[in-house]
């Protein structure tokens, strides 16, 4: 058998390297893509669950101090507190937080929480957080203020 008629079989070692390369020019250009998309994502999911871990917190508060204790969201500004009794400033029980940039939330803001931890409204018991294409729901079941955190979609 000569040498002409043998077949060639395989890739040679620049033909890989060139693909390699290829390769990771194309993943280069579109990380930023993907990772911004992430990023904007998290938000959303990272305030919603500061929502539902403070709206938690004041349905405890009510129950354990024996007094109603309201959460509140302030959509214009973004920031959410805890207050003993009724929304004013002197009683404000635990550090006012701010939602995520870039992260809007609609629906009830006002979440009122007796002391046998119910919790009552001004109208519905859901308060959605997006950001981006991403959208989590935080509901709160009137009847026993249990907060249920969930995506959307």
């Amino acid at each position: 058998m000569s040498f002409l008629a043998r077949t060639r079989s395989g890739f040679t070692l620049i033909e890989v390297a060139l693909v390699l390369a290829l390769m990771g020019i194309f993943y280069a250009m579109a990380l930023p893509r993907i990772n911004g998309n992430i990023l904007v994502q998290k938000r959303a999911e990272i305030s919603s669950k500061q929502i539902a871990s403070s709206l938690k917190l004041a349905r405890s508060m009510a129950i354990a101090n024996q007094v109603p204790h309201v959460f509140y969201l302030n959509t214009g500004t973004g920031q959410f507190g805890i207050y003993a009794g009724s929304i004013a400033p002197e009683n404000l029980v635990e550090n006012q937080y701010t939602l995520d940039t870039g992260v809007s939330c609609s629906g009830q803001t006002t979440f009122t929480f007796s002391v046998s931890g119910a919790a009552t409204t001004s109208g519905g018991s859901s308060l959605i957080c997006s950001a981006g294409s991403a959208s989590w729901t935080v509901d709160v079941l009137l009847a026993t203020g249990l907060v249920i955190h969930q995506k959307d979609g």
